[in-house]
């Protein structure tokens, strides 16, 4: 995937803003090639640059998300280590391709693919519009994903807000959560 950006879905913003729900708000997923582009649109109330800090900023990726090893800028370093598993503490190495403060934020993930984060402001705080553009294209790679995703849009809500995850208890706490996303999404991706 070296050298491909993405760009926006066609038809992606309808024009409104403050609109969606900022937590829970299902994602989207279609067929683009042999890849899944997986997309959610969430709004925070809060200012673009808290919400790119959020994403940038090694210490408060690990409040909502993972561990991170960043070096900004195109070609810099983007690193990921996953929190909420007992498997964390594998590295999956990454690639800025994209790194437009505090608005764009694309990267490869050696497990994710190309994600992307687009940062808007509103009246109300921002507008997020995330995209992972992933391979493989198993169809139960992609449940897991969206529902992964999803949780981790609604924590990025609750660190902004100034809660940071538990990770030791996170499987006691949220598997339940993320189970019963992956059967909503499973039952949209699966036909």
């Amino acid at each position: 995937m070296s050298g491909r950006h993405l760009s926006e879905p066609d038809g992606a913003d309808d024009g409104t803003v403050g609109s969606l729900d900022p937590v829970g708000t299902l994602g989207s997923v279609e067929r683009v090639d042999e890849d899944w582009r997986i997309s959610f649109v969430r709004d925070y109330g809060h200012p673009v640059d808290a919400v790119w800090s959020m994403l940038t900023d090694p210490a408060l990726t690990r409040l909502w998300w993972a561990d991170a090893r960043i070096e900004p800028g195109v070609g810099g370093r983007f690193d990921l280590r996953w929190l909420n598993s007992p498997e964390a503490g594998a590295w999956w190495p990454g690639a800025v391709t994209v790194w437009q403060p505090p608005h764009v934020l694309e990267f490869t993930n050696s497990e994710h693919g190309l994600l992307r984060w687009e940062l808007r402001a509103t009246d109300a705080g921002t507008r997020l519009r995330f995209i992972d553009l992933i391979r493989p294209a198993e169809e139960r790679f992609v449940a897991m994903s969206l529902a992964g995703w999803h949780l981790h849009l609604d924590h990025l809500a609750e660190a902004l807000d100034g809660t940071g995850q538990d990770w030791d208890a996170w499987l006691e706490r949220w598997l339940p959560t993320w189970q019963e996303r992956h059967a909503e999404y499973a039952a949209r991706v699966v036909r």
